[in-house]
């Protein structure tokens, strides 16, 4: 019973909150989460910037500048910190998430805060 906890927890977080878009149940391993982001007054359109997990590998690409990358679980949790980090295109980073589980990734610059919903599968 205590294992199911969790997982109810979980479960109704999505639901009651809908964590997850409609088309979550159906995406692949290789998804990509796309967002509008506002930079230096330019607008990048959902094309240009991508937030990838795989293979314990965190991806950010399309952006160009100094960032602030955080990691957090659903509860609020702070599993990773990038402070002032410059990015030139594209960002890589090494990180190990709990299999199954939904992360918000919050990319904070000068200029905007925009955050990204990733499933680590």
């Amino acid at each position: 019973m205590k294992k199911l906890y969790p997982n109810l927890l979980l479960i109704l977080s999505v639901a009651i909150f809908g964590l997850l878009p409609p088309t979550a149940a159906h995406a692949s391993p290789d998804s990509v989460v796309q967002n509008p982001i506002y930079s230096d007054g330019r607008t990048q359109d959902a094309s240009q910037v991508k937030v990838l997990y795989k293979n314990n590998t965190l991806t950010i690409s399309g952006f160009s500048g100094v960032a602030t990358v955080e990691v957090h679980d659903l509860l609020g949790k702070k599993i990773a910190d990038y402070q002032d980090i410059s990015i030139q295109g594209i960002f890589n980073r090494n990180i190990t998430l709990t299999k199954n589980s939904i992360f918000i990734i919050s990319i904070k610059t000068a200029s905007f805060n925009k955050s990204f919903k990733v499933v680590s599968i």
